[in-house]
């Protein structure tokens, strides 16, 4: 189980890399340290693989368009593929960490479009209403301690390939024959279409953060007007075109002074920001540190 701290955006679609995800076996397991990321958070991204976690400690709030959800320690659920969302760590210890299964739908459907595909994978995967599960103690146990457990398989043990398809089956299972899951695969449309609106406009504030830009430069690479645009990005968001860019500066800022030995200047500069003076006082808006604290923060962490 691989440790991670951050997260990575792909140059080409903007979607994050999951990294050690072999074309032949598309899975991998994480031990995620929330409060290690940059700003204690994984900005807005998705994936084509789904999500299926567990609290080990701490509190984390979930952030998709429909809206956020708290999980604390010992509850789990499960982010669907291609959704939009973020992660925020809100524990005042500072030792919020996620066990995560990221896998993509074929590892338990097979082949597009046979029948376990068909049936028991696609419907979910396109269903519009699926955004974001939570499992709760009192009412998925079962659920919770299969999930729980399936992390104690041993990536050393000959049939450890099988044994992991397995429980991941089971859990894909119960997660299935859950009545709110039922619910929402018969009263749902039957496709789920990524906002690619929305998704064209982040891709476009991913490549050009570093440089001034405008609403208007927003809207246009979406073909959209600025009062649509402003609409997309509040009703999915809940943030205005020009938040979400600085925000993104920020947490780009944070991912330099965290990993880099740049100037505090030059991050500033090459984060989009017209003076010193104006990104110490957003960062610290943001961060409640100044950059020069950040870093004197992250690198006695490190040292220890």
């Amino acid at each position: 189980m691989k440790k991670v701290h951050d997260i990575n955006i792909s140059e080409q679609d903007k979607q994050e890399i999951i990294t050690s995800m072999p074309h032949d076996f598309p899975y991998i397991s994480s031990y995620s340290e929330i409060d290690k990321y940059p700003g204690r958070t994984a900005p807005w991204h998705w994936h084509d693989s789904l999500e299926i976690f567990y609290v080990k400690s701490g509190c984390i709030e979930y952030n998709t368009p429909k809206g956020k959800t708290i999980f604390t320690k010992g509850q789990a659920g499960i982010v669907n593929s291609n959704v939009l969302h973020k992660t925020l760590s809100l524990d005042e210890n500072r030792n919020t960490v996620l066990l995560l299964h990221m896998f993509r739908p074929e590892f338990i459907g097979g082949k597009n479009g046979n029948i376990i595909d068909k049936k028991y994978v696609y419907p979910f995967v396109h269903t519009i209403e699926i955004e974001l599960l939570q499992f709760t103690s009192k009412k998925h146990s079962k659920l919770i301690t299969t999930i729980k457990n399936s992390f104690d398989l041993h990536e050393d043990d000959f049939s450890y390939p099988i044994q992991l398809r397995s429980v991941l089956s089971d859990i894909w299972i119960q997660i299935l024959e859950l009545s709110e899951t039922k619910e929402l695969l018969l009263n749902s449309p039957s496709k789920h279409y990524p906002d690619d609106k929305l998704k064209s406009m982040m891709v476009f504030i991913h490549e050009n953060y570093c440089v001034k830009i405008s609403i208007s430069d927003i809207a246009n690479a979406a073909y959209i007007s600025e009062r649509e645009c402003y609409r997309t990005f509040k009703n999915s968001l809940n943030l205005t075109p020009l938040e979400y860019l600085l925000n993104y500066r920020i947490q780009r800022a944070c991912h330099k002074i965290q990993n880099t030995q740049e100037s505090l200047t030059d991050i500033g500069f090459s984060c989009g920001f017209s003076s010193s003076s104006y990104f110490g006082k957003v960062f610290k808006e943001y961060t409640k540190y100044s950059p020069q604290a950040y870093r004197s923060l992250w690198q006695d962490n490190d040292s220890k």
